[in-house]
């Protein structure tokens, strides 16, 4: 080996382990940084007419586990639609509350009930009288705030599919522009595990929201797709489309784009949940379409159900036979007859006869809401149907989704444990599916993460290796010099 060679070697000795230092100070430096891959820098031997000539750096590569990141990433999508169900339905449930709540609906119902049963007894009490009033005052208010509270998560839902969609989207462009950047990198030799590392992180960012596949391409470009097929992301970006409506209301809904509501496509297709083969089925987007247009659909139907069965058992004639066909009797839909189920919720009210507020006289409420004067003090017959009509057991509404054949509390609770039953599935389900999340995100750290104490180690060694190419160049200057003065 001639002093050039040997010179040259240490020389190109020198320039790697510097690269390796920068790699592994990087390393180092982000070995807490979330989705952060460990980079190494690849290196060759050079050879030179059979001999050793250097060692060439070919570039930095970030360590992979496509398949294991594959199913991260769908496992993501999984727990974004669990984590979006879960969470509403605990919205749902807290609405209804529970019986040790004052304000909850049941116990609205048996308030109600309590103050009939009292004005039984003594139905000439303009106290008992006005506690029933007052009772059905407060759940009419009760059904109202309900209403709006369902009315209010479907809205928020509506704008959180809004912001996703518009995070997706800006993703997804950024993705395209890094795959433009990757090619043309990749083309002219340059180093692009940094610039690779930013695009895992915004597929990162789109995985547990639209669940992703993805497919390699030329030159290190990569192509995204939902599991259906539809594109994503290619040579250029797809664009997810959906328009937001900014006030909903109970008898609003998707329909499979027969209603008012708007679905979700893609350059043209629909990928709404529910509504073709298609669609989205994990995901948190897929969540808050379930929950926008199945969940808190399916509550307001409950609710106003249950409006419908209270206003019934009222405006029965067998409760007050002092009605004329087809008036409401305690409870009325605005102010009359119902008009339909749809929002019935948040339009109950106590019928104006009854009420002094509204113009109305107390004695109607034990004396018939269209009598023309008062029973005799000690006449409980209306009282008393109105005390069963609260507790007859009937048959409950088809739209509810009740099963149990009860009073009108009995609805009620039914209503709660449905709910509360429906929130702990999807709560196990979350459970279930961040616990598969949590272990494929371990295994893929410790195959893909920085481990300091590895990094720490191989510095030392880089560090040897530097200090030995250092010395073979001093030895050679060395040498060079003994020569020059010979």
């Amino acid at each position: 080996m001639t002093l050039n060679t040997a010179l040259y070697n240490a020389l190109s000795g020198l320039t790697a382990t510097s690269r390796q230092v920068t790699v592994t100070a990087h390393n180092i430096a982000n070995a807490s940084t979330e989705g952060y891959a460990r980079q190494s820098v690849d290196l060759a031997a050079v050879s030179l007419n059979g001999q050793g000539n250097g060692v060439k750096v070919l570039g930095v590569s970030r360590a992979q586990t496509p398949e294991l990141t594959a199913d991260r990433r769908r496992a993501e999508a999984d727990l974004g639609r669990s984590e979006t169900l879960a969470s509403g339905a605990a919205q749902l449930t807290q609405l209804i509350g529970d019986s040790e709540d004052v304000g909850a609906l049941f116990a609205l119902y048996q308030n109600l009930e309590d103050t009939i049963r009292d004005l039984s007894n003594r139905p000439d009490s303009q106290t008992n009288q006005t506690l029933v009033v007052d009772a059905a005052n407060r759940l009419a208010e009760g059904f109202a705030d309900l209403e709006d509270g369902v009315s209010t998560i479907r809205q928020n839902t509506e704008r959180e599919i809004a912001q996703q969609i518009s995070t997706v989207n800006n993703a997804l462009e950024e993705i395209a522009k890094l795959n433009s950047q990757i090619s043309y990198a990749s083309a002219t030799g340059s180093d692009v595990s940094g610039l690779e590392q930013l695009r895992q992180d915004q597929i990162d960012i789109v995985a547990p929201i639209v669940p992703v596949e993805v497919k390699e391409r030329a030159n290190g470009t990569l192509a995204l797709m939902t599991p259906s097929g539809q594109m994503l992301v290619d040579a250029t970006a797809s664009k997810l489309e959906f328009t937001s409506t900014a006030n909903i209301n109970a008898s609003m809904d998707y329909r499979n784009g027969v209603g008012p509501l708007s679905g979700l496509s893609i350059n043209g297709h629909e990928i709404t949940p529910g509504a073709s083969n298609t669609a989205l089925t994990s995901g948190s987007l897929a969540g808050l379409f379930e929950l926008r247009d199945v969940e808190t659909l399916e509550m307001h139907q409950q609710i106003d159900a249950l409006a419908e069965d209270l206003m019934a058992r009222f405006a029965d004639a067998s409760t007050d036979p002092t009605l004329s066909a087809g008036a409401p009797g305690l409870f009325t839909d605005a102010g009359g007859a119902s008009t339909g189920t749809a929002g019935l919720a948040g339009r109950l009210r106590v019928n104006a006869a009854v009420d002094p507020d509204q113009g109305g006289d107390l004695w109607r409420i034990y004396s018939g809401i269209e009598a023309t004067s008062a029973l005799e003090a000690g006449d409980n017959s209306i009282a008393v149907s109105m005390l069963d009509a609260m507790t007859r057991t009937l048959t409950p509404p088809a739209a509810s989704g009740l099963t149990v054949v009860g009073s009108a509390s009995d609805f009620v609770a039914d209503l709660g444990s449905l709910r509360a039953t429906t929130e702990q599935s999807f709560e196990a389900s979350q459970t279930m599916v961040a616990a598969r999340v949590n272990a494929l995100s371990e295994t893929e750290i410790m195959q893909t993460g920085v481990d300091i104490d590895y990094e720490l180690q191989n510095l030392t060694t880089i560090e040897t290796n530097y200090a030995a190419n250092a010395r073979v160049i001093s030895v050679v200057d060395e040498m060079l010099a003994r020569l020059m003065e010979i």
